[in-house]
């Protein structure tokens, strides 16, 4: 599409534009009603099922736990049985920490040996920097090649809200 000449054609063109932004935005509504009605729908179903499936998991776990010798012979963690596989995993290894951690932190920081240990981490705080130029540090962080950067100029085109409407996200 070619950009208008006149201030008419584009008041044409923004005519249509929010025209097209309004309809899309009855779909959207309608889009979104539908997904909530279907959603309640598959909810409803899927409920009861969940339900029973936390049940029978419930029951199985403690069997397991008696069975699992006999059903792996010892040699697996896992097996299959009625159309599912059942059995135990481990979960990852985490670190456990007795005491309070920042205590901990406290000695790891003060021991030579354990600073592979300990993660510090340093960057710069820009919100403070940009404040701080219009402070007594201006001429020490422009030295250091703190400036300001001005925003960039970013085109919008959004409908306009009509009186008396729920005005929408910008496109």
């Amino acid at each position: 599409m070619k950009p208008p000449r006149t201030i008419p054609k584009a008041t044409e063109l923004l005519d249509r534009f929010a025209t097209l932004s309004s309809q899309l935005e009855t779909v959207e509504a309608h889009r979104n009603a539908e997904l909530a009605k279907i959603n309640a729908a598959a909810d409803a179903l899927a409920a009861p099922i969940v339900k029973e499936l936390d049940e029978i998991r419930g029951a199985i776990a403690p069997w397991w736990a008696t069975a699992e010798a006999e059903l792996t012979k010892g040699k697996r963690k896992s097996a299959e049985l009625g159309g599912c596989m059942l059995g135990t995993r481990t979960s990852r290894t985490t670190l456990a920490i007795a005491g309070n951690p920042e205590a901990v932190l406290a000695k790891l920081q003060a021991a030579r040996w354990a600073k592979p240990y300990v993660r510090t981490t340093h960057a710069i705080d820009k919100t403070a920097a940009l404040k701080a130029l219009d402070g007594p540090h201006r001429s020490k962080l422009t030295e250091l090649g703190f400036s300001k950067q001005e925003g960039t100029p970013v085109f919008f085109l959004e409908r306009v809200a009509q009186a008396g409407t729920v005005a929408t996200t910008e496109r």
